[in-house]
């Protein structure tokens, strides 16, 4: 079954379908990146957090994803905002949590040394 998702503004509402077999990949890196027209290509990838190799980062190619190149600019606008809409979350958020990665740290020192 699927569902709908709203994007967008008032102005220019996006309805998006999102089915049941709708695919997530998990990414957090970009290999290789060509702009072109009418397409552009972006290599995605993920670090292989198991990779023995101290010489060179490994990265594992999840997908592909090939879109129009006037679509990409409107992509990264999108990001642009989202970050300058969220600046003053992104800022607390990152904040606290190295706070708490820091108290835990601390916390397990504290316990391995007793």
């Amino acid at each position: 079954m699927s569902h709908m998702l709203t994007f967008g503004s008032e102005e220019h509402p996006v309805e998006v379908e999102v089915s049941d077999g709708h695919s997530e990949y998990y990414v957090d890196g970009v290999a290789g990146m060509a702009v072109g027209f009418p397409v552009s290509k972006l290599i995605l990838t993920s670090k292989n957090p198991y990779s023995l190799q101290e010489e060179k980062e490994l990265r594992k190619a999840v997908c592909t994803l090939i879109v129009p190149t006037e679509a990409l600019f409107d992509i990264a606008q999108l990001a642009i905002d989202a970050i300058v809409a969220n600046e003053g979350f992104l800022g607390d958020a990152s904040e606290k949590h190295a706070q708490a990665l820091s108290q835990k740290i601390k916390s397990c020192i504290g316990d391995s040394k007793e």
